[in-house]
């Protein structure tokens, strides 16, 4: 995260806060503050050793140490906690007056969290891998779903997993399923347009997308896939098999992109 000489500047009072209009910072706030993210200060050692402490100075000398930095974000995700901070929407609104001019804006997520996003913001990638129990880890996902649940698996036969996504329909959440036209899935696949559910059947033979339709993979509340060699049949659970659950938002657009991609594909005659 890279910011401007005069956001620096600009920045610096609302960390400091001296209007205590949102949360103020006393010397040792401020030090304590920046330690979170990798200063190694000691607020008495400084004033032991003789030294005056300002809290502007010490604090624009600290956000131009760590300018360019990834973990610089962190300063202000922690100013706008909602547990630490009285009227953060308020405060967000000001942070991002000046945090726009370099190409930065806080922004709440799914969870209702302010995060900062912007230009050269990585975006981690978090990943679990699963040899056991893999039924009830796609369950559980699927209970956690908020707002999205796009299913692109070659069978689905399990009917525990498809209730589950019946239910999470119920509730409201999008729900779209793409699985592979063949005679497995007409004679044993869970047919979800009985359901209302958005189906897609993608057969082997459509002029444009002549190969089988293999994907595994799960795509949730667009930050999250789930994808492995299981496919959601009942018979997979007897076989060695493996899931890997990735948070990822950029990944999960790439997986985003490819599901829409199969549907419009087996639509070309």
């Amino acid at each position: 995260m890279k910011l401007s000489p005069l956001s620096i500047k600009e920045l610096v009072k609302y960390i400091n806060d001296d209007e205590k209009k949102f949360r103020y910072r006393s010397g040792p706030d401020i030090v304590e503050l920046f330690n979170s993210i990798g200063s190694q200060d000691n607020y008495l050692a400084i004033r032991n050793a003789g030294n005056s402490f300002s809290r502007p100075k010490y604090t624009k000398e600290k956000l131009i140490e760590f300018n360019g930095q990834h973990i610089l974000k962190n300063i202000f995700e922690q100013l706008v906690d909602s547990r630490i901070c009285q009227n953060n929407d308020e405060l967000v609104q000001e942070l991002n007056k000046i945090l726009k001019h370099d190409g930065y804006q806080l922004k709440k997520n799914t969870e209702y969290i302010y995060k900062i996003i912007g230009k050269n913001i990585d975006d981690p990638v978090q990943l679990t891998s699963h040899f056991e129990d893999i039924e009830r880890q796609i369950i559980n996902n699927i209970k956690a779903a908020k707002f999205s649940i796009w299913v692109c698996v070659a069978w689905i036969t399990h009917r525990d997993i498809a209730n589950e996504l019946y239910k999470q329909h119920k509730n409201g959440i999008n729900i779209r399923v793409i699985v592979n036209d063949d005679e497995l899935t007409n004679n044993n696949g869970c047919d979800f347009t009985k359901a209302g559910i958005e189906y897609h059947k993608i057969s082997p033979q459509n002029a444009s997308y002549k190969n089988l339709m293999h994907h595994k993979f799960c795509i949730i509340d667009f930050k999250k896939i789930l994808m492995g060699s299981f496919n959601w049949t009942v018979r997979a659970n007897y076989n060695y098999e493996n899931i890997e659950k990735i948070e990822s938002r950029d990944k999960t657009e790439e997986y985003a992109a490819r599901f829409i991609k199969i549907i419009q594909r087996s639509k070309q005659k």
